[in-house]
């Protein structure tokens, strides 16, 4: 058991940080080493987080997507560990959160004694996920798995071009002339790819083939 818990807390509203302050003075064994309300102030406060064991942070901050910090701290100190407290859950967000090795993710909901516990069990090494959050992440696990089962049987050598030339993020105009074929043609394969893998959107598909040609 860890006798002290060093917590740097990231969020962008006072009031969330003020109240989990407050929430952890009235334990004797997780102490408040700092704070920041954005990305910017976050990466002004490197050396500091440095010293947490826990960092506590909101995904969705007023200056961009949290998951830029969570690379951040992988790369200064990839042993602190990292629990997000978010309002709410968005599929895409919480994947490739959970990419880039979140240790948990629990809802701004939870009771003050859940969100104690859930600090002490991150910091002992535990993983601590909402069971909504982990029926979600479930879900998509298997959704993964049959995409990647799927990807190399059935994509042709066109569909696989335009399919790297998402990732790459180029739009239809650029893969047509890129390719040198039909916009409308780049739209079809396009809907075809989406239909096959059973992704929804251009973020899905360029995730799934990146994941794959790691391999």
């Amino acid at each position: 058991m860890i006798n002290s818990i060093d917590v740097f807390i990231i969020d962008d509203h006072a009031i969330v940080r003020q109240g989990l302050r407050s929430l952890f003075e009235r334990t004797q064994d997780i102490h408040v080493i700092g704070e920041a309300s954005s990305i910017q102030e976050t990466n002004s406060a490197l050396r500091s987080i440095t010293g947490a064991d826990v960092v506590l942070m909101d995904l969705h901050l007023n200056d961009g997507d949290g998951s830029s910090v969570i690379s951040q701290v992988r790369f200064v100190k990839p042993e602190i560990k990292i629990l997000i407290l978010s309002g709410f859950i968005e599929k895409i967000t919480l994947r490739k959160a959970r990419q880039l090795g979140i240790d948990g993710y629990i809802l701004k909901d939870s009771d003050g004694a859940y969100i104690i516990e859930s600090v002490r069990e991150i910091a002992q090494g535990k993983q601590v996920f909402d069971p909504e959050v982990q029926c979600l992440l479930n879900d998509s696990e298997k959704k993964s798995s049959l995409q990647k089962a799927a990807f190399k049987p059935t994509l042709g050598l066109r569909e696989r071009q335009v399919m790297a030339s998402i990732a790459q993020g180029k739009l239809n105009k650029e893969i047509a002339d890129e390719l040198s074929i039909a916009e409308k043609s780049v739209r079809n394969i396009t809907t075809s790819l989406f239909r096959k893998l059973g992704v929804s959107n251009r973020t899905e598909a360029a995730i799934l083939f990146r994941e794959e040609t790691k391999k």
